[in-house]
């Protein structure tokens, strides 16, 4: 019998963590600098000293750091994704959404949507007539998206 060996696949829900160039350099650095710093008498690994300085960083991140990821991160791909989700979503649930509240809450990145309004003056329903013809056009935009 030929003895075979079968490579099992990581499971999907695998902690291990893939670091940029950029922060395994970083990492790099910060433990030849413990080295330096202590005469090599601390010996760390990698893994060792990120869960250190993951555990030290505050419960909930900063509003500055939030700020940061939003600017660096949130897109305007990916909020077009995230409303058309948010369609999908509400066509399986058999609700309607309104489009510009939605895209209101992307721009804005507000927690809740906002309720509408109870009652309108004629020139706001103008307004919106005009802006709900373009926000067609971006709706069919959006569902070509994916």
């Amino acid at each position: 019998m030929t003895d075979t060996t079968v490579k099992k696949k990581r499971g999907h829900d695998s902690n291990r963590l893939t670091l940029s160039k950029k922060s395994q350099e970083k990492a790099k650095d910060w433990l030849s600098q413990l080295s330096d710093e202590f005469n090599g008498m601390v010996n760390l690994k990698r893994n060792d000293l990120l869960n250190f300085l993951i555990e030290e960083m505050e419960d909930k991140l900063s509003q500055a750091l939030m700020d940061k990821i939003k600017n660096e991160k949130l897109t305007d791909k990916e909020k077009a994704k995230w409303i058309y989700q948010k369609f999908l979503d509400a066509e399986k649930q058999g609700l309607e959404l309104d489009f510009n509240e939605l895209v209101k809450t992307a721009q804005g990145n507000i927690k809740r949507e906002r309720k509408p309004r109870k009652t309108q003056n004629k020139n706001s329903q103008n307004q919106e007539n005009k802006v709900s013809k373009t926000t067609a056009i971006d709706a069919e935009n959006v569902n070509n998206i994916k």
